[in-house]
């Protein structure tokens, strides 16, 4: 990129940085690209960020059945013939190595490897795993006929796979376990309790009562005496939320004398996302009606609910959710459900969902609301009809409105972009903005996307001093990956909060943490730094270090 384009606009940053040094800290390093003379703004109160959320439920793993398919040249043959029963290894290694992809004839090598663990035993699991099969299926068929060998006996099963080798008990004792818990899971679970190994112990419990849950949740509730007390709580938890999966109705009272609010709001969404599939209206009526205590949870089953209920009453959605009042995030942003309704809806029938936003309320609804339906336009290269539904909105509205439209654009499809500056474009601002946003998407990619002639073209559409603005998202420092994507967020250029963490058990002192911190930054931008110094572009990192009020637990 020429130096006259980087001198057309500034890139202003932020990075969240959660240190742990003998206590907790945080830190946050802001770097500045500006025009020489111009001055930084602060964006921290431009941008929203969304919330983080930790799911205190591990989710329940997906069958061994399930692989991942992947595009084959040639179709699976009908390899196996009654002559493997005799010859099952000689079939097995003719199979593996044939120049056919082994998830192409999966069905052949399953039949096989059940033939081999018949006749040899569970020992015959340690031959198929340390064979020459393709890593798409080497899984698939070891937890498969682990499976399969323990339907019979999982407990001999489990007594003779603990002679296998580590790799092999880690794929297939998992799987083991999952069929003993269905057959008799409290005699498994005085068998894994007595494993010497301290994490094999641990997982495989994990393992057992998520299973447990899963096969019989009731049954868990009628043993919970039989369980030693540290694994009571989990249980009970793992049993609720299967039964809120299978049967979210009957799961609700579970709810009543939850203590802890990140569980109870955990099983509150897991009871929203099945039952609005089973019986939307029923779960409307749950979610509309239910008193929580915690404003954010009663949100999020309602959030669940009415995205579900766009997909088959969009009316009523629309009429639920301007019902509920506005919410208003840890950042101070206010929001209405109307925008899910919006969004939802824009993927199916664009036409009805531009109807819709008239209903949607002013502010940040209105914009998301803008946003998703002129996402969907730009998707479907509708770009000027993208363009002629941000003139509903008002100017500071429409500015932000189009800065999204422009930024996906850019991304999508920016030899378009370039070409439609003259001729659908007829603005100068949103020329301006448009050449904006082209010049950073190129920059940020190393200029690949525009040749030198494009760039100049764009540089003489800026007008000097004029800075133009883009919201990008920061890739991982030590990958030297600046940009994941760019949605443009008038006012200056942002980069969300990128949590780290650094754990020591030395003494720290702030004023030298802080040197060591920028000093770390510096080496991992040194390169982007140097570049855009080079240019002419002016350069600023700073940090600050300081203790935060609670220490980190961790």
């Amino acid at each position: 990129m020429s130096e006259s384009s980087l001198s057309r606009f500034r890139v202003w940053g932020l990075v969240a940085l959660s240190l742990v040094v003998g206590a907790s800290i945080s830190a946050f390093v802001t770097i500045s690209v500006m025009n020489n003379g111009d001055q930084t703004t602060d964006a921290g109160n431009q941008s929203r960020f969304p919330e983080a959320e930790n799911s205190n439920v591990q989710k329940s793993e997906r069958s061994t059945g399930e692989i991942t398919e992947r595009h084959t040249t040639k179709p699976q043959q009908n390899v196996v013939t009654p002559a493997y029963v005799d010859n099952p290894d000689e079939t097995w290694n003719s199979l593996i190595n044939d120049d056919i992809d082994d998830i192409a004839q999966l069905s052949a090598l399953l039949e096989i490897a059940e033939v081999l663990v018949r006749r040899e035993g569970i020992r015959a699991l340690a031959q198929i795993h340390d064979s020459a099969v393709d890593s798409s299926v080497h899984d698939t068929i070891m937890k498969s006929v682990a499976q399969s060998a323990a339907l019979d006996d999982p407990q001999s099963i489990f007594h003779a796979a603990m002679s296998l080798s580590r790799d092999v008990q880690d794929l297939v004792l998992p799987e083991i376990v999952k069929i003993w818990a269905g057959s008799d899971p409290l005699v498994a679970f005085d068998a894994i309790s007595n494993l010497d190994k301290s994490g094999l112990r641990a997982n495989l419990l994990d393992t057992l009562i998520g299973a447990w849950a899963e096969n019989n949740p009731q049954d868990i509730f009628d043993s919970l005496d039989l369980l030693p007390e540290r694994f009571r709580a989990r249980a009970e938890e793992l049993a609720m939320l299967a039964i809120a999966r299978s049967s979210p109705a009957d799961a609700v009272r579970f709810l009543e004398n939850m203590g802890d609010s990140n569980k109870k709001r955990e099983l509150a969404k897991t009871i929203a996302e099945n039952w609005a599939k089973s019986d939307i209206y029923g779960a409307l009526n749950w979610a509309t009606s239910s008193q929580f205590s915690d404003e954010r949870t009663k949100r999020d089953i309602l959030s669940i609910v009415i995205r579900e209920l766009a997909d088959t009453d969009p009316e009523l959605a629309m009429q639920t959710a301007l019902n509920q009042p506005l919410y208003e995030s840890a950042f101070g942003f206010e929001s209405g459900l109307e925008e899910i309704v919006i969004e939802q809806v824009a993927k199916y029938d664009l036409d009805k969902a531009i109807g819709m936003l008239s209903q949607v309320r002013p502010g940040d609804t209105r914009i998301d609301a803008f946003n998703s339906v002129g996402r969907e336009l730009v998707l479907n290269a509708e770009y000027d009809r993208a363009l002629l539904l941000g003139e509903q909105l008002p100017g500071d509205e429409r500015k932000r409105y189009l800065n999204t439209v422009l930024s996906l654009w850019a991304q999508e499809d920016p030899d378009n972009l370039l070409a439609s500056i003259d001729s659908i474009l007829t603005t100068p601002e949103l020329k301006q903005q448009a050449a904006g946003t082209l010049l950073a998407h190129n920059f940020l990619n190393g200029g690949s996307i525009l040749d030198t002639e494009q760039v100049d073209q764009l540089s003489s559409v800026m007008v000097e001093g004029e800075p133009s603005v883009v919201r990008m998202e920061m890739g991982d420092l030590d990958e030297g990956s600046v940009l994941q994507r760019a949605i443009e967020q008038g006012g200056t250029v942002f980069f969300p909060s990128t949590q780290r963490t650094i754990t020591s058990s030395e003494n720290f002192d702030p004023e030298e943490m802080q040197k060591s911190l920028q000093k770390s930054l510096e080496e991992s931008l040194g390169t982007l730094l140097k570049d855009i110094e080079a240019l002419g572009g002016d350069v600023e990192v700073k940090t600050e270090v300081k203790k935060s009020d609670k220490e980190d637990s961790d």
